[in-house]
């Protein structure tokens, strides 16, 4: 019934200011959900779908994790992702 994605983000502080470490909450609300379909759709939209992720992880390290929560709002899981290597290679 709810679906919510919080980012942080860390940049270099001399120029070019890439971002070095980007992390990516998701938080998802309601009933019967499956944690090992959330984890499947965030790492199909992380390796395969998301053309913004794929530029950013050209110099920053992406770490994923997300949340299911009872339509209380009470977390029933929590779970943190693999993350995404810099495939860059540029040190924060």
């Amino acid at each position: 019934t709810g679906y919510q994605v919080f980012l942080t983000a860390e940049q270099k502080e001399e120029p070019p200011t890439v971002f070095t470490v980007v992390k990516v909450k998701h938080v998802l609300t309601g009933h019967n959900i499956a944690a090992e379909a959330v984890e499947d759709a965030i790492h199909l939209s992380e390796s395969k779908y998301c053309s913004v992720g794929a530029m950013i992880a050209k110099t920053a390290l992406i770490v994923g994790s997300f949340e299911i929560r009872n339509e209380q709002g009470e977390v029933v899981a929590a779970v943190e992702l693999a993350s995404v290597p810099t495939s860059h290679g540029l040190k924060g």
